[in-house]
C-alpha cells in the first residue's frame, strides 16, 4: 500500500523518517520526505480508461 503524511512540523517529520525500514505491523515500511510542488504531474496520457 501506499499512504502520504502530513506533518505538523519539522521535529514530527524528522520522527517519522527515522522510522524508515523499521517494521510495522510485521512489515517492513518505507518512510521518506516528499515536496508535491516539485513532483511531476501526469499529463493525462495514463492506462486509465475512464468508463
Amino acid at each position: 500500500g501506499l499512504a502520504y503524511v502530513d506533518f505538523t512540523d519539522n521535529e514530527h517529520l524528522e520522527a517519522g523518517i527515522k522510522q524508515n525500514r523499521q517494521k510495522l505491523l510485521g512489515k517492513k515500511v518505507s518512510i521518506a520526505r516528499s515536496d508535491p510542488k516539485q513532483s511531476k504531474r501526469s499529463s493525462g496520457s495514463g492506462t486509465s480508461r475512464g468508463r
